[in-house]
């Protein structure tokens, strides 16, 4: 419930969705269907499903699609959702776009992230994009600490994140220490470790090639520069990338 609380709070799913348009009217497609890829609770795709687009969510934990489910109010606008990996989902029909937010993209080991782009390309239609995101390991500042802080429904969430840095395999490793306080009390309190794979940008564009996509383009993906298209350098750790795949 905590980080349920903490992300939809602090994350601006609204302007993420503006986003994914800028980027559509960029690249040139007006997509009707998405599929979205790790798509969790459900955030983006209710925000998409709402100005019209036929939205399919894939997610492979159940007690996310779960919450996902149940957010749909009577007679709105219902994305599809399916219980299924990023690197192993098949499903019976192609898409106008993809899209996989966030550092959803990271847990995948890169054999899986391979299998997940293949999949990709045989689920999009011709020229369509898949806008991820990916973090670059020549922006990793292993040691760095940080806070969030929300407050929502009664309740107080605090997280303290520290991270440690894998050179050889360019994992990741980030603790995520939990508070949750009701008033003057913590009322629950836990740890949740993430291991999330890094990428060089050459690395992405050979995996990329390899598995049938091309890379259209490449943007900052920290906010401001969410927000537009800045410029990548090395020192960009979240990077919002752009792939297509070819005309057959």
């Amino acid at each position: 419930m905590g980080t349920v609380l903490l992300y939809r709070n602090v994350v601006d799913y609204e302007a993420d969705v503006d986003y994914l348009e800028k980027i559509f009217r960029r690249y040139g497609v007006s997509p009707t269907s998405i599929l979205d890829l790790g798509c969790g609770t459900g955030n983006h795709d209710f925000l998409l499903a709402h100005r019209g687009y036929q939205v399919t969510g894939v997610d492979r934990s159940p007690e996310m699609l779960s919450i996902a489910r149940k957010k749909a109010g009577r007679g709105e606008p219902r994305p599809r959702f399916v219980l299924a990996g990023m690197e192993s989902f098949r499903l019976p029909q192609t898409f106008d776009a993809a899209i996989c937010m966030f550092g959803g993209f990271g847990y995948l080991r890169r054999s899986e992230a391979a299998r997940c782009f293949r999949s990709v390309r045989s689920h999009l239609a011709p020229r369509g994009p898949f806008v991820f995101e990916y973090w670059q390991t020549t922006a990793v500042r292993p040691g760095i600490q940080s806070w969030l802080d929300c407050t929502s429904e009664g309740l107080q969430v605090l997280r303290f994140s520290e991270g440690t840095f894998g050179r050889r395999r360019s994992i990741l490793a980030i603790d995520f220490h939990f508070l949750v306080v009701r008033g003057r009390r913590v009322v629950d309190r836990f740890t949740e470790r993430h291991a999330i794979r890094t990428y060089m940008r050459q690395e992405m564009g050979s995996l990329l090639r390899e598995s049938g996509l091309s890379l259209a383009g490449e943007f900052a993906g920290t906010p401001p520069g969410r927000r537009g298209f800045t410029r990548v350098t090395a020192s960009t750790f979240r990077i919002m990338a752009v792939a297509r795949r070819g005309e057959s």
